[in-house]
């Protein structure tokens, strides 16, 4: 299994808009989390059963849109492949500052 997490410090006023954004951009399987101390804060998960499947998905025009939403709407993001079952075998694969990308 292949799990992609983002994590966002949303603008105020573009929280509804990333919303909508990572509804229509995810992949099939994943969720969105609200942290229960600041609303603009988010977590989107995302999952795979295969890393083919997650590579299609990373080779994808959905997922540069939601890269390049993450650039518009938030303050802040951080991106992390992680590969394994289960927590205790969760391996990280690629963890990206989106912050930091030239």
């Amino acid at each position: 299994m292949v799990i992609l997490l983002v994590r966002v410090q949303l603008k105020p006023e573009k929280r509804r808009e990333f919303v909508q954004s990572a509804r229509s951009l995810a992949a099939l399987e994943g969720s969105v989390f609200q942290s229960v101390d600041d609303e603009n804060a988010l977590l989107l998960v995302e999952y795979w059963a295969s890393e083919r499947e997650a590579e299609e998905y990373a080779a994808s025009d959905a997922y540069r849109a939601l890269r390049g939403s993450l650039s518009t709407l938030c303050e802040r993001s951080e991106l992390e492949w992680v590969r394994g079952d289960s927590a205790s075998e969760a391996l990280v694969l690629r963890s990206v500052d989106t912050n930091r990308e030239a």
